[in-house]
């Protein structure tokens, strides 16, 4: 059996990021996402006592940001 959690992050886009095509939109974001991947899995070894790993992550753009949102999962 598992516990499941969630966990929001967010990713302010630049005016370049709002105005560039998919293609290169993906290609800038590329290694913010994975700065963010290594906070969020450094921070899951503490959050809420740890053992924490991610499952999924879904994006979703807002306005001028990018809303990340996490699925973790640990035993119980």
């Amino acid at each position: 059996m598992f516990e499941y959690g969630t966990i929001l992050q967010t990713i302010n886009l630049t005016k370049q990021a709002e105005e560039a095509l998919p293609a290169e939109l993906a290609k800038g974001l590329g290694m913010s996402f994975a700065r963010l991947m290594q906070k969020v899995s450094k921070g899951l070894e503490t959050f809420q006592g740890g053992g924490w790993e991610i499952i999924s992550h879904q994006i979703t753009r807002i306005g001028h940001s990018l809303f990340v949102t996490f699925i973790i999962r640990r035993p119980k």
